[in-house]
């Protein structure tokens, strides 16, 4: 028996379509919990050279607590706005490395499965809404 799916979204169509078969997994399973993950990839200074900063906190960068704020924005509309019925989701937003991330989130959730698309989000909006 399946208790929790988790569902690394990146808010692309693949990652909608992943949600979507996850939900259908967790009606017929019954009581499980769909865990909506979104990571925010933390710009590091070899990623981001265009700044010119080498050492700096994140959270208080303006345009990292605006992502987060839109990301959790459309979490909380996708989540009252899906179809997948009365099946119990929650959101959470990381920031890091994705892969990393994933990982550390399978683990503290004890995660049964995970679903998630083959491909996601590119160029700009990778950069702006972020990808898994």
């Amino acid at each position: 028996m399946m208790n929790k799916i988790l569902v690394p979204f990146d808010f692309s169509e693949v990652a909608m379509n992943a949600l979507k078969f996850a939900g259908e997994m967790a009606k017929r399973s019954g009581s499980c919990k769909l865990v909506i993950l979104n990571v925010i990839e933390h710009p590091t200074p070899s990623s981001f050279k265009t700044m010119g900063v080498t050492d700096y906190d994140p959270m208080e960068v303006i345009y990292i607590k605006k992502l987060i704020e839109t990301v959790k924005s459309k979490l909380d509309a996708l989540e009252n706005g899906n179809d997948l019925g009365d099946v119990d989701t929650i959101h959470k937003i990381k920031i890091g490395n994705p892969y990393h991330e994933i990982g550390k989130e399978i683990s503290e959730e004890n995660a049964d499965l995970v679903v998630m698309g083959t491909s996601g989000s590119s160029g700009l909006d990778d950069y702006l809404v972020g990808s898994t």
